[in-house]
């Protein structure tokens, strides 16, 4: 359904790579060896670019992980993020939305592909959704021929997904179509539908484009987001830790996903492969990755990449 393809495949393309690139849109990192940018080019013209920072320590593990920010944020808070995979030896890959940060805002006019035009934000994606395209490619696929290029020059042994908000959706789907993505932590990014719009949120949380059921029906007709947190927890090696945060004043928030923590947790004891939990964080009330948020997940890689190959 992403990639309207009948063997349900991934693309095999590579991204174009700019090696040791100046990047001054990017948080001041330290500890970077090196950053190469990788442009991935999407139909309609949409460019997506990917910034993989090189650690001037690598880790003995030789482990990558991508950070995916969301709409609302700026580039300034996937910092303490991807700052502390860094000082703990990752090559890290920071994702942006699609049209967001320094993502280019243009691509071609669905109708007239001699014209470029400009929408105000992915919400205004609508046009360019048909029966042989889904806009759900202009989120998914970067991320896809960035994971190739990783897998190709590197070949680490595990790649690890953290996302904030409509990052911590990308982190929610991604992995459940991708296997190689073997440890992911989406934040604040999503909710089962019946759960959307339920208290006690101080408004319902329907989601952007490409989170909503009457967008992309097919799509969340064949997996709601609990089959999708169990696709992307199940294999060998595989597991997904979702960050909810309990006081968020942005969305996602409440208790309501306790509803729903025991089913998934138990589906992926049953399927016998695979792990998956839920972490709910009231140690604050903002839209963010708190710092105690990262060190569990720090903690949690460090534990349980400890059975790799």
């Amino acid at each position: 359904m992403v990639w309207k393809s009948a063997d349900g495949r991934l693309p095999d393309t590579l991204p174009e790579v700019a090696r040791d690139v100046a990047a001054p849109e990017l948080p001041a990192f330290i500890g970077v060896r090196r950053t190469d940018r990788l442009t991935v080019t999407l139909p309609y013209g949409l460019r997506s670019v990917i910034h993989l920072l090189l650690p001037r320590r690598p880790g003995a593990h030789g482990r990558f992980a991508l950070y995916h920010n969301g709409h609302g944020e700026t580039p300034e808070t996937m910092q303490r993020t991807a700052q502390a995979l860094l000082d703990a030896g990752y090559g890290v890959l920071l994702c942006a939305m699609p049209l967001y940060h320094w993502n280019p805002k243009q691509l071609r006019d669905p109708t007239d592909p001699e014209t470029w035009v400009t929408p105000e934000s992915h919400n205004d994606l609508g046009p360019w959704e048909s029966e042989s395209f889904s806009t759900l490619r202009f989120f998914l696929e970067p991320l896809a021929v960035a994971v190739n290029h990783v897998r190709r020059v590197y070949d680490p042994p595990s790649l690890q997904m953290i996302g904030l908000s409509g990052g911590g959706w990308t982190v929610t789907v991604y992995p459940a179509l991708d296997p190689r993505v073997t440890r992911s932590y989406p934040t604040a990014g999503s909710l089962p539908f019946f759960l959307r719009s339920a208290p006690p949120k101080p408004s319902p949380t329907t989601g952007d484009w490409e989170q909503r059921l009457d967008r992309h029906p097919a799509f969340y007709g064949i997996a709601d987001f609990p089959d999708l947190y169990a696709l992307a927890s199940v294999g060998r090696h595989r597991r997904q830790l979702q960050i909810l945060n309990r006081f968020d004043a942005c969305c996602f928030n409440g208790v309501g996903h306790r509803s729903y923590e025991p089913v998934v947790r138990h589906r992926i004891q049953v399927i016998g492969n695979g792990h998956w939990e839920l972490l709910e964080d009231a140690t604050h009330g903002e839209h963010t990755i708190s710092p105690h948020a990262l060190d569990v997940i720090l903690w949690d890689l460090d534990v349980n990449c400890a059975d790799e190959p």
